[in-house]
């Protein structure tokens, strides 16, 4: 599409820099995945057929950023006031949700150190913890999840469907799930489809940085 404009703006003499290109690629862009959205919410229905909505479920990954404060605060006026250096420790968390909020899976959390010093004298962890060298999800961890929700619905004698986006970790193939129906998103249209993307992810992270700031408070005094 980008390609036929350009030439069409060529043989009218129209001149175009590279700022020109890239926003008219944007909108392109924009006008496809709205294509994309609407013929998927279409085909949704089917998609979903079959399924009760507590067995309607989403997964996906966000990056945990855990010691980072508010990169913003109230000043008197005309008073001096310095920003921090923002911490890039970073962890890598697995949410699963179901669409009537009616139960929730643990989160996965994935760090880098196998053994984290933070963990010393925790007898129990609200997670499931993984680790590898760069905090990041893996197909290993992510089909290990799969596994684990699969014998769980097993047990519980159901079958589910489970969204989920194009993450080059997520594996294609699914055949091996005998109670989980894997459901991709399309390509680039998750930021207006997938209900974690929506303000689920947000939320978390909202609320983990107020529980992180109030427990810093209260060290300080």
């Amino acid at each position: 599409m980008l390609f036929t404009w350009y030439h069409q703006a060529q043989a009218y003499n129209i001149p175009i820099d590279g700022t020109t290109l890239r926003e008219k690629a944007k909108i392109f862009v924009a006008e496809v995945s709205v294509e994309s959205t609407d013929a998927w919410l279409e085909s949704l229905q089917s998609l979903s057929g079959g399924y009760e909505q507590h067995d309607v479920h989403n997964a996906d990954e966000t990056g945990l950023f855990f010691n980072v404060l508010p990169d913003r605060t109230l000043a008197y006026k005309g008073e001096s006031c310095h920003g921090g250096k923002h911490s890039k420790d970073r962890l890598t968390v697995l949410l699963c949700v179901i669409s009537d909020g009616s139960d929730k899976q643990v989160p996965i959390v994935i760090g880098k150190s196998p053994r984290p010093r933070y963990f010393k004298n925790v007898k129990k962890s609200p997670t499931k913890y993984h680790a590898n060298g760069k905090a990041w999800m893996t197909t290993k961890i992510f089909c290990s999840f799969l596994h684990s929700l699969d014998a769980q619905m097993g047990v519980q004698n159901r079958q589910i469907v489970l969204f989920v986006d194009n993450c080059a970790a997520h594996p294609k193939d699914t055949s091996f799930l005998r109670n989980v129906k894997v459901v991709r998103y399309p390509a680039k249209c998750t930021t207006t489809l997938q209900p974690l993307d929506l303000g689920i992810i947000h939320s978390l992270n909202a609320y983990y940085r107020k529980r992180l700031f109030g427990k810093r408070s209260k060290e300080k005094h």
